[in-house]
């Protein structure tokens, strides 16, 4: 009888020993797909395995623009797969270019305003909800004596995507920054959404703000296919276009 009660206790242990390294592989993967991502999401929520490499879903204009204005992405430094510092630099000191024949205060086109080593920061942009729904993005920076003036512009499309001028305190604006005090608003955003293929809709401004402050609302081909920007313009000093949500620099 304990001869065949050993056989039994034998016969348990090696079906346990089996089911266990049967099942731990099947369940380290499981811990592993449920790995909490930056997003705050479980990675098997969001269609990813640490076993396969991420691919990044192609993002719509508006859509990029949407999650800058929401503030539903997150940003970090990364190695751009597009275009080059060098040809950004160039599109950059154009923009400059634009501003300054608009009136709008800005460091004047020339390579000493923008450091393509030091003043050009490739940013991955990636939504808080979905991981794999991200975009390369370029943070750039242009300053002079007057004052700095930051632009983010898309690398697949080469746009601006959110843009921020401050003036430097107690400093007298000269013909360098050029610049009027009152500016055509409409203007201004008629010619961008000319260049970047989009229409305006509307421009809403709010009366109750201490500084000039709009929202605008862009469409880019489909009465469906839209959003809604903020703007802020205070003469002599500061503007800023969707640029609410972005805190601090990218480094």
């Amino acid at each position: 009888m304990k001869k065949y009660k050993k056989l039994l206790i034998t016969l348990l242990l090696t079906l346990a020993v089996v089911g266990i390294g049967i099942g731990l592989p099947a369940a380290v993967s499981g811990y592993k797909d449920k790995t909490l991502d930056n997003s705050g999401e479980t990675l098997d929520s969001l269609g990813i395995s640490l076993e396969t490499p991420r691919e990044l879903e192609s993002v719509s204009l508006v859509r990029k623009y949407s999650m800058i204005a929401a503030g539903s992405a997150y940003f970090s430094r990364a190695e751009s797969e597009g275009v080059s510092e060098d040809r950004i630099q160039k599109l950059s000191l154009d923009y400059l270019d634009d501003f300054y024949k608009l009136g709008m205060q800005a460091p004047r086109s020339g390579d000493d305003v923008i450091d393509k080593y030091s003043d050009i920061t490739p940013v991955l942009v990636t939504s808080i909800y979905d991981s794999k729904e991200s975009f390369y993005a370029w943070q750039v920076v242009a300053s002079d004596e007057y004052g700095d003036l930051v632009m983010w512009i898309d690398d697949e499309t080469e746009v601006i995507l959110a843009l921020n001028y401050s003036e430097i305190a107690d400093q007298n604006i000269s013909e360098s920054t050029a610049g009027d005090t009152e500016i055509n608003i409409h203007q201004i955003l008629n010619f961008f959404c000319e260049r970047f293929g989009a229409t305006l809709v509307e421009a809403t401004e709010n009366p109750y703000d201490t500084e000039v402050s709009w929202y605008v609302t862009l469409t880019f081909g489909s009465e469906y296919d839209y959003t809604r920007l903020p703007v802020h313009f205070y003469p002599g000093a500061y503007y800023s276009f969707n640029f609410d949500s972005i805190d601090g620099m990218v480094s």
